[in-house]
Parts: C-alpha cells; sequence; structure tokens
C-alpha cells in the first residue's frame, strides 16, 4: 500500500505544472466484478483529477471505492460486507475530437479489500495495475464519460483480476 501511496502521490506532484493549462476532475458511478471472489460490487464511485503535459499526454490520479453486502435471509447479523478501495496514479493518453474524446490509461496504486461479517472486519491491502479506455461526449466544458477498466492485483506471489466499469462526468478548468 505504501507504494500506492508513493505512486499517486508523485503522480499528483508531477502533474502540478500541468494544472496551469488546466485540469480535469471527474467524478461518477462504478461497477466492480471481482473475480477472485466471483461476485459483482454494483454500488460504486470514483473521482480523478488529470491535467496534459502534452497535447495528448497527460498524468491522472484516482481514488474510488465499491460495496456489496451478501445478505442472510434468516438473520440479518449474519450480513457479509465486502468493500474495495483505491489509490492510483499514472498516464492517459488523450485524442480529442469535435464532440467526443478517447482515451487509454495506465494507473498504479494500492488496492485494500474489506470483509466485515459478525463485528470483525479483516482487510488485504497489495499493489495494482490497472489498463483501461474511455470516451467523453461533450465540449470543453462539462462531458460525460464512460470507461472500462481492468485491474490486475499483485499479493504474496499470487495475482487477482477485477474488471470494473464506469459512468459519469468530466469538468473541465481553467483552459
Amino acid at each position: 500500500m505504501r507504494v500506492g501511496l508513493t505512486v499517486a502521490l508523485l503522480t499528483v506532484a508531477v502533474a502540478a505544472p500541468a494544472m496551469a493549462q488546466g485540469i480535469d476532475v471527474g467524478v461518477g458511478y462504478a461497477f466492480l466484478r471481482d473475480e477472485e471472489i466471483d461476485e459483482n460490487l454494483p454500488l460504486g464511485w470514483y473521482a480523478d483529477i488529470s491535467g496534459n503535459i502534452s497535447g495528448s499526454l497527460g498524468l491522472v490520479g484516482e481514488v474510488g471505492g465499491s460495496y456489496k453486502t451478501v445478505s442472510d435471509e434468516f438473520d440479518e447479523d449474519l450480513d457479509v460486507k465486502l468493500s474495495v478501495h483505491h489509490l492510483m496514479g499514472g498516464l492517459r493518453l488523450s485524442r480529442r475530437g469535435e464532440g467526443a474524446n478517447a482515451y487509454l490509461q495506465v494507473l498504479a496504486g494500492g488496492v485494500r479489500g474489506t470483509v466485515s461479517f459478525l463485528g470483525e472486519s479483516d482487510s488485504v491491502k497489495d499493489f495494482a495495475i490497472q489498463p483501461g479506455v474511455g470516451i467523453e461526449f461533450g465540449g470543453e466544458g462539462t462531458r460525460v464519460r464512460i470507461g472500462a477498466d481492468y485491474r490486475r492485483i499483485f499479493s504474496e506471489g499470487e495475482s487477482a483480476t477485477q474488471w470494473r466499469a464506469t459512468a459519469g462526468l468530466v469538468f473541465g478548468m481553467g483552459r
């Protein structure tokens, strides 16, 4: 997790000069599929900030969370609560067009998975790499974004896979 936090903080620090050229702030909904536990986490969110360092290459930092409660139909005290949080940073390659922008990005950072049951919880923090693609519709101000990501989590010689679909809004600032 320390490596993930360091990567994310360095990304934001390096992105500071790009902010003079304008930044984008994105927020939205995230649906996560975790292949390791064979579960969908349908309640999720994300927020990101990005700034271009050249015409099409930018830096991005992202944070988010996904959640699910697996209910026991007879006793709600036996419900299992699942959550996944991430903090990542990386590069985004954008192709800006009239009315639509497409992007390809690669993020790296930390992921924390938590399971809560009967008042007890257990968390695991690991390093992850997350390539993704997306498209934004709209002009220079507010845009609508849809995207998809593949997350590979590395833990003690093992790896796990998560898939994520996102939909949200992007706010262009400082242009």
